[in-house]
C-alpha cells in the first residue's frame, strides 16, 4: 500500500458523467495549485484515483475504452508505474518498461523510445477524458547508481514538459521512505526536475500510511 503525499484537495474536472464507453467531449485536465490545494476549473475536490500500473502496455483503443469508463464512474485520474512490472514480479510483459537495462539486468538512464511514445499517447488520451495521470518512478535501487536514476528521471522530464502535458504529476520515488534514496537524494532529485521544468508538479510517495506523513513532508522540506 502506498500513500501519495501530493494528493489532498483537488477540484472538479467535470460535473457531469457520461455513462457510455464511446468517446465524449471533456475539458482538458489542466492542473494548478493554490496554497495547499489543487485547483481545476476554480473549485477544489479530493481526487479519486485508480491504480493503472501497467498502462504503458495498453493499446490506444484499450486506453480510450478504459478511460471513458473510469470517467463515467466518477474517477478523476490514474496512477501508472513507468517500469512496470516491478522487479521480482512474475506477471505481465516487461517489453514496455520506460527504462532500458544493461547486460547485467540493471536499469540504465537510456529511455525506451517506443515506451516513451506510449506514455505520451496515454497522457493525451487521459487528457481528452479529463483524467489526471500520476506518473510514478520506482525501483531506484535497481538502477546502476543513484546518478543514473536521476539522469533517467530528468531525461523523461525533458520529454514530458508541463507546458504540453498539463495533466501529469511526477511521483519521483515510489515508497520513498524505503526505495534506496536518502532524504537529501530525494531533495536533490526534486530540485533537478524543477530546474528543468519549473511548472511540473512533483511528489514523493511513501509506504505504510501509519501516521508518519507529516514528519515525512517535513524531512523533504515540502
Amino acid at each position: 500500500f502506498t500513500s501519495s503525499l501530493i494528493f489532498g484537495q483537488i477540484s472538479n474536472i467535470n460535473n457531469g458523467y457520461e455513462y457510455s464507453f464511446a468517446p465524449v467531449a471533456h475539458a482538458a485536465a489542466n492542473l494548478a495549485i493554490s496554497g495547499e490545494k489543487f485547483q481545476m476549473s476554480g473549485s477544489s475536490k479530493f481526487f479519486l484515483m485508480l491504480s493503472y500500473f501497467d498502462g504503458l502496455g495498453a493499446s490506444d483503443s484499450t486506453l480510450q475504452s478504459d478511460f471513458s469508463s473510469l470517467k463515467s464512474k466518477g474517477f478523476d485520474g490514474i496512477r501508472i508505474m513507468v517500469n512496470w512490472p516491478c522487479e521480482g514480479c512474475s506477471y505481465s510483459s516487461t517489453g514496455h518498461r520506460l527504462a532500458q537495462k544493461d547486460s547485467s539486468g540493471n536499469y540504465t538512464s537510456a529511455i525506451n523510445t517506443t515506451s516513451l511514445s506510449r506514455l505520451k499517447s496515454l497522457l493525451n488520451i487521459a487528457d481528452n477524458n479529463s483524467l489526471i495521470v500520476d506518473v510514478t518512478f520506482h525501483d531506484a535501487e535497481n538502477f546502476t547508481s543513484v546518478s543514473t536514476y536521476n539522469t533517467f528521471v530528468t531525461e523523461v522530464a525533458k520529454q514530458i514538459p508541463s507546458g504540453t502535458y498539463k495533466n501529469a504529476i511526477f511521483d519521483l520515488g515510489n515508497e520513498g521512505n524505503q526505495n534506496g534514496l536518502t532524504t537529501i537524494q530525494m531533495q536533490t532529485l526534486r530540485d533537478m526536475v524543477k530546474n528543468i521544468d519549473s511548472g511540473r508538479y512533483v511528489s514523493f510517495s511513501r509506504t505504510g500510511g501509519n501516521g508518519g506523513e507529516s514528519s515525512y513532508v517535513g524531512q523533504l522540506n515540502l
